[in-house]
């Protein structure tokens, strides 16, 4: 999920701190003051808007000529800016594949961010004082030193793509480093940067998995890399999937491939992201008859949803509608008239999508708790991890030490809008 302008503000505040000019993407109302609702004029879209100086933190509207605006109206500023490079594992020349000690993979990096071509110094010399950051064990105050010289240039967005991909490069070091006295309470015992042997996979050769941490006993640890925030994160259906088969013959994957759940995430792991909705919402409404739609849609759903072809939504309008009218009335809105080149059946779709959210989500009928506290998360342990002001954050979660509370929903999430009612498969928010 993508950060909110409130969430991303340290990425964001030096724009507004000098203020910047932005084309309005729609009409905006212009409000009379910092709060309160009394609407002033309006900004029509196209119009350029240029906004004056924000002091003193992040605030809900920003003042203009013509007053005041909704900050996350105007979107997130520095569009036009220069690209950010990009820091996946991938872009850097470390040994895939291979097992390493705790030395000689910090000695590899290092080196890798050195060799790279392209990469601004400001940048290169931050990178640099990370690793130094996760292999050392006292803090220096070269890593500040190193974000504030970057916070000053045009390269500091590139914290975003630290955080979300290179991130995974520096997690097997955090977490031997930094993270030595959590492994006891993961059940790693006697794991420590001394017997260890760090393996990268290249590409994701595995499910969820991003590396391995090997001990003298040449037992695996498995740990998946996850930005961490205020929203948790969302598994894709084919890794969980992945996972069970892995075990497929252990009691509990047996007995939870004979449920439903397990089911529709099957159909949205091997369906595409604009026909697999379709095959699991009947698989939903088939496995929950009495609490998901009408008798007579259900008599007919077969029909409306035919196996492995893109079903004739406009034949069945009148049981379309009713079912967007239980689970996403937008689309009654949109019928006919959709903002997407996959038309009334793109609506059908992201309908059917809504709908596996609502039922998970709102309505509690089924949700993906158990498969994920007590499976996903015992055959990996996630290391969640963020940039806070220029020093990294992290913490280690696995099913016996995790920060899960009793009122957290496991539940099927929707990536998808009406405008892109295929950007992605629906996952399970976990």
């Amino acid at each position: 999920m993508s950060r909110t302008i409130k969430e991303a503000w340290t990425d964001y505040e030096r724009y507004y701190a000098k203020g910047f000019a932005v084309v309005a993407k729609k009409d905006l109302p212009v409000y009379k003051q910092l709060t309160g609702s009394f609407v002033v004029a309006t900004i029509k879209k196209g119009t350029q808007v240029t906004t004056k100086p924000v002091t003193g933190g992040y605030q809900s509207r920003v003042e203009v000529k013509e007053g005041w605006v909704n900050i996350t109206a105007l979107g997130k500023p520095g569009k036009n800016k220069v690209k950010m490079p990009s820091l996946k594992p991938q872009d850097f020349d470390i040994k895939f594949n291979e097992k390493q000690d705790f030395k000689k993979y910090y000695k590899d990096v290092i080196g890798a961010i050195m060799k790279r071509d392209g990469l601004p110094k400001p940048l290169e010399e931050y990178l640099v004082q990370l690793i130094k950051f996760c292999y050392e064990h006292k803090d220096k105050p070269e890593l500040m030193e190193a974000f504030n010289i970057l916070k000053e240039t045009e390269y500091i967005d590139a914290v975003s793509n630290i955080a979300n991909d290179f991130s995974e490069i520096m997690a097997p070091l955090c977490v031997l480093e930094r993270g030595a006295e959590r492994l006891n309470k993961l059940g790693y015992r006697g794991l420590n940067k001394n017997n260890a042997q760090i393996y990268i996979p290249y590409q994701g050769n595995y499910p969820l998995l991003d590396f391995m941490i090997y001990d003298d006993k040449d037992v695996e640890y498995k740990f998946s890399v996850k930005r961490a925030g205020k929203t948790t994160n969302t598994v894709k259906p084919q890794d969980i999937i992945d996972l069970l088969d892995a075990k497929s013959n252990t009691k509990f994957v047996k007995e939870y491939k004979r449920t439903v759940p397990y089911q529709i995430l099957k159909d949205l792991a091997e369906g595409s992201a604009s026909l697999g909705p379709f095959k699991a919402f009947k698989t939903l409404v088939k496995g929950f008859p009495d609490r998901t739609v009408s008798t007579s849609i259900l008599q007919i759903i077969d029909k409306m949803i035919p196996d492995g072809k893109v079903p004739d939504v406009e034949l069945y309008q009148e049981q379309w509608t009713e079912i967007m009218g239980i689970y996403y009335n937008m689309g009654i809105e949109y019928w006919g008239n959709a903002p997407h080149s996959s038309g009334n059946v793109g609506i059908a779709s992201l309908t059917c999508q809504m709908a596996l959210e609502k039922v998970t989500k709102n309505q509690k009928l089924f949700n993906y708790r158990d498969i994920v506290e007590k499976f996903v998360m015992q055959e990996i342990c996630f290391y969640k991890f963020d940039i806070k002001k220029g020093m990294p954050e992290f913490y280690l979660e696995n099913h016996l030490y995790n920060r899960i509370k009793q009122s957290d929903t496991f539940y099927l999430r929707v990536k998808s809008s009406i405008g892109r009612p295929y950007r992605d498969k629906v996952g399970v928010q976990a």
